[in-house]
């Protein structure tokens, strides 16, 4: 959050530099493992388990039934 706070808040870009660094560094050791851990998958509207980021999964499902 601190981060995030100093990136946005302040319009001087030397001194933004070190922050924007800082999120670079986080985000880039974020791995699928801990991203999984960190994030809950969302029922869609078929009552289907999917993860956030898995837009196919919001689309309507094709159906079965049609000529």
């Amino acid at each position: 959050m601190a981060l995030n706070e100093e990136l946005t808040c302040s319009w001087d870009v030397v001194g933004r530099a070190p922050y924007a660094q800082k999120s670079m560094a986080l985000s880039d050791r974020i791995t699928d493992t801990l991203s999984k851990k960190m994030v809950r998958k969302v029922m869609n509207r078929w009552a289907e388990e999917i993860w956030p980021w898995d837009r196919e999964g919001f689309k309507r499902p094709s159906n079965r039934y049609s000529h």
